[in-house]
């Protein structure tokens, strides 16, 4: 059977034109995709991996009658990630929380970002990437290599990387601690190293409002970075997408949400996260729009409280005040669970499931059940747990 018009769910940019061959619940042949997609098809299915207790094989049932047991007497539970998963498992963990009354909070390693949450401007500046290929003249990425974590971006926003030199393609500058993919193919390619980043970022603001600011940068750094701003200063509409690394970093994001309010004083600019992580801005749009708050909420008074000093991952488990920790959605996670007192696998997301999930530009996409699950959803998990919690 061929499924055409399928979603990719390997990368943020949810590719829709894959066109997918299935024969006896198996993929055999992926087109109109990318090498890490095809990789990532053709693998699913072929791991299985079982339910485990204390590290020791088991049932399905044996295991979420045993995680039910242990989270019903659990006082002050905390649900985190939400990260790499759908919005339909984002909305059952919340349902989840709210009955236990506990705390739920985004993956544990998420960006210090959201804490602009707390700014005059409550959501991420952002624009489609069909904004992007249609009206920008200028891109910037910065410590991120799109023709490696999002193969197809590039060609999305209609570039062709074969192409160096074509007619009315926007300005292309990648700013980097080592030469990547996408720097050979660049107008301009500044290598300056991570631990620099903020200093630079601080004198292209400074060159951006036309002040001086000497720094501790050298010469041939200032030169560059001098010459960035008269490039973004003469773009009428340009894109900042931000690598994974810079994008986790408080500081760092902060002098990038500066820099675009200090951009759009005088032109179109907006920024896009450059991360690897499925549908990793999906979980603080499910929150936001099920409880009012996009992270750090409690229901132990019966109805959503946010604490972004209170109720967020680090700070919770810092202090020790919770008694049982249930995490999701996050591939990075897995990595511990020979070491988790309870594990239970699930199903491939937007491969084995109908799923919703957001885009790097927060456009959401539904995708399709391509095989039979061996596995259930995470959100038929949440939802069967949390019917086996109500017996208790």
């Amino acid at each position: 059977m061929i499924i055409e018009k399928v979603v990719c769910p390997f990368c943020n940019c949810l590719c829709d034109t894959l066109v997918v061959e299935v024969e006896d619940n198996k993929i055999r042949k992926v087109e109109e995709a990318c090498p890490k997609a095809v990789k990532g098809f053709l693998n699913t299915g072929r791991k299985k991996i079982r339910s485990l207790v204390n590290s020791y094989p088991v049932s399905f049932t044996e295991a979420l009658s045993r995680l039910s047991q242990v989270l019903s007497t659990r006082k002050q539970l905390l649900i985190c990630g939400l990260a790499e998963t759908d919005s339909e498992a984002q909305m059952e963990a919340i349902k989840l929380a709210q009955s236990l009354g506990g705390s739920i909070d985004l993956v544990p390693f998420a960006p210090e970002f959201k804490k602009f949450h707390l700014s005059p401007w409550p959501l991420l500046p952002t624009c489609t990437l069909g904004e992007v290929k249609h009206k920008a003249d200028f891109l910037l990425f910065w410590g991120g290599d799109p023709l490696t974590s999002h193969p197809r971006l590039l060609p999305l926003l209609g570039i062709n990387p074969a192409k160096q030199k074509r007619e009315k393609r926007p300005t292309l500058v990648v700013v980097d601690s080592i030469p990547t993919a996408t720097s050979a193919i660049a107008d301009l390619f500044i290598e300056i190293q991570e631990e620099a980043f903020f200093p630079a970022l601080t004198f292209l603001r400074a060159e951006l409002g036309e002040k001086k600011n000497s720094g501790s940068l050298k010469d041939e750094y200032k030169l560059k970075l001098g010459k960035l701003a008269q490039m973004m200063a003469g773009a009428r509409y340009g894109v900042i997408f931000v690598g994974e690394a810079a994008w986790k970093s408080y500081c760092l994001a902060s002098q990038f949400f500066k820099a675009w309010q200090q951009l759009n004083f005088r032109l179109g600019f907006q920024l896009l996260p450059l991360i690897e992580s499925l549908n990793y801005l999906g979980g603080e749009m499910v929150m936001t729009w099920q409880t009012g708050y996009p992270y750090a909420v409690n229901f132990s008074a019966g109805y959503p409280r946010f604490g972004p000093q209170e109720y967020t991952v680090d700070r919770l488990v810092k202090n020790q005040e919770v008694d049982g920790i249930l995490t999701f959605g996050a591939d990075h996670l897995t990595f511990y669970a020979e070491d988790a007192e309870l594990f239970l696998p699930s199903v491939r997301l937007g491969i084995e499931t109908e799923s919703t999930i957001y885009r790097m530009d927060q456009i959401p996409f539904s995708t399709s059940k391509l095989l039979s699950p061996g596995n259930p959803t995470q959100a038929q998990i949440l939802q069967a747990l949390r019917e086996e919690i109500s017996k208790c």
